[in-house]
């Protein structure tokens, strides 16, 4: 299937053809063929899960392989709402901050495909959500917080950098018990650590992604000899690429060739600052420090891991980051805002503010971006 549509990518006036879809579903199951795609990411086999088991009843039942394939996408779609929309409600503060996040065209791109985004993406917001609910009591619950844990297992496992995710876990768990925030942060390092030991720093792995010239050792050693190089790393990465993450947080499809228009992003640029004032003037639920820590830990550890399993050795830039990485990150973000500005006393004016923000972003999106996609692969 990959094959039958591949030469639409980076090719505008290429368009999906009748023949192309009928070719996909007319596809026989053959053998599993194994390929070297380099610089693809090992997932626990819990982050597809959701779509697998869509395929085997839809399979199951004769579907043609692209109606099966369809089913699968919208199987995961299904869970993201379903838990983005528990998030939403369980969350104490910022509902329309982590609305307008979930909502973003690249999160709902990514919601309707066999990403592990998907799961990232809603599992992120609902720890947070469950974080910042038990933040709010006045004696957190040990169950909230064990399912924090448990969720932020399957994440970290799949997205490394959302580890950092531990520290208002344990922040929060400390107001409970010392011996209970000690466990859960244990539980949720060694099974991260286990994970990444086995199944991701492997011989196999360093293969792979040596054959196009990266070494994660390599890379390693140089950062070692050259740690003030790091600054000029980070500094010629956004100076050339800071454009590109914002706009690619809001949404950039296809092959990351089928951008919107520039007048879309700047609306969805406003309509998140609208947001995040609204929300820095909510009630405050305390350990904004943590959830601040842990945004700047898991934007540097995107950055450092990238640099070391993509990059290659020696580079002034770090290669291979999208703005779709730092989504998950937004939702630890939006939790060191609440109660920042609360003194000024302007929540009735802000929050009205911020559901029209909420509203503008959805109608727009929901309606301005199926054209573009309808546009870029099906219209001559």
């Amino acid at each position: 299937m990959r094959q039958i549509f591949q030469g639409i990518s980076f090719k505008p006036k290429v368009k999906v053809t009748r023949e192309m879809l009928d070719a996909a579903s007319l596809l026989p199951n053959g053998p599993i063929v194994l390929q070297n795609y380099w610089g693809s990411a090992i997932y626990p086999p819990t982050t597809y899960a959701v779509p697998a088991v869509a395929l085997f009843i839809l399979n199951h039942f004769g579907f043609d392989p692209l109606d099966t394939f369809f089913g699968g996408r919208i199987a995961n779609a299904v869970v993201y709402v379903m838990v983005g929309a528990l998030a939403i409600w369980l969350t104490p503060v910022g509902k329309f901050a982590f609305a307008l996040v979930l909502l973003l065209p690249m999160a709902l791109s990514q919601a309707g495909s066999f990403s592990a985004d998907v799961q990232v993406f809603s599992f992120t917001a609902m720890i947070c959500a469950l974080l910042a609910r038990e933040a709010a009591r006045g004696s957190p619950a040990i169950l909230g917080l064990v399912a924090a844990a448990g969720l932020l297992i399957l994440v970290a496992t799949t997205k490394a950098p959302m580890i950092a995710l531990v520290l208002p876990l344990a922040a929060i768990s400390w107001r409970r018990s010392r011996l209970l925030a000690i466990v859960l942060m244990t539980t949720v390092i060694a099974a991260f650590v286990l994970w990444t030991v086995n199944f991701v720093f492997t011989d196999s792995s360093a293969a792979r992604v040596a054959s196009a010239g990266v070494s994660s050792s390599k890379q390693f050693s140089f950062l070692l000899s050259h740690p003030f190089s790091i600054i000029d790393i980070a500094l010629n990465t956004i100076k050339l690429m800071w454009w590109r993450y914002i706009f690619g947080i809001i949404g950039i499809f296809g092959w990351l060739d089928t951008p919107l228009g520039h007048w879309f992003y700047y609306l969805s640029i406003l309509c998140v600052v609208i947001v995040a004032m609204a929300t820095a003037f909510d009630g405050r639920i305390g350990h904004n420090i943590s959830f601040l820590l842990s945004t700047i830990l898991a934007t540097a550890l995107t950055f450092g891991a990238l640099y070391l399993s993509w990059s290659k050795v020696g580079s002034d830039i770090v290669v291979g980051v999208q703005g779709r990485y730092f989504i998950p990150i937004l939702f630890p973000a939006i939790l060191a805002l609440p109660g920042i500005a609360s003194r000024f006393r302007l929540q009735s004016v802000v929050e009205p503010a911020s559901i029209l923000a909420v509203l503008i972003l959805w109608i727009t999106s929901s309606t301005y971006v199926p054209l573009v996609l309808v546009n870029r692969f099906y219209l001559h």
